[in-house]
């Protein structure tokens, strides 16, 4: 069985204070983090360790599995390939901590992505001498965070997701 060269080590999400400003509600009424909105993501590689063996590169898609399926190397390619509304977020190449264009505002979807909130997370691993791509990954969390089910993808919260080489 092949060792996965990079690993996700943690990962959360918390509401955030400016949660109603965010998911576009007034003071006052209800408001659901199903609205579409704007949320923030924090990504670290190797963390408290160091440079990383190689470069890593992550981005946030709308739809989780019930979009592209379980297959890995179909998942992928339709991962990659998805329609620009789907593409919600997407560092930089990290080489390590704290690398530039590692974190950011975006939104968790708008009127070309309708549906469930569902979400999938992207890890694509680079070899950091030739910069070709060596591995890939795909994250549905399928029990999301805390009780919302596979519908993990809110606005007004802050998601951190920390990688680190396996």
């Amino acid at each position: 069985m092949r060792k996965d060269p990079v690993i996700l080590q943690n990962s959360r999400a918390t509401k955030n204070g400016n949660f109603r400003s965010r998911c576009g509600c007034g003071s006052i009424e209800s408001c659901s983090s199903e609205n579409h909105g704007k949320s923030y993501v924090n990504i670290d590689y190797n963390y408290g360790v160091g440079k990383g063996k190689y470069k890593i590169r992550v981005s946030i898609n709308h739809y989780g599995a019930d979009y592209y399926g379980n297959n890995h190397e179909i998942a992928w390619n339709k991962f990659i390939n998805a329609p620009n509304a789907y593409h919600l977020f997407t560092t930089h190449k990290l080489d390590g901590p704290g690398a530039p264009g590692r974190g950011g505002y975006f939104q968790s979807g708008n009127n070309d992505t309708p549906g469930r909130h569902t979400g999938a997370l992207g890890l694509e691993v680079f070899d950091r001498n030739t910069d070709k791509t060596v591995w890939t990954a795909l994250w549905y969390f399928k029990n999301g965070f805390g009780n919302w089910g596979d519908q993990w993808l809110r606005c007004g919260h802050d998601y951190a997701f920390w990688f680190k080489d396996n």
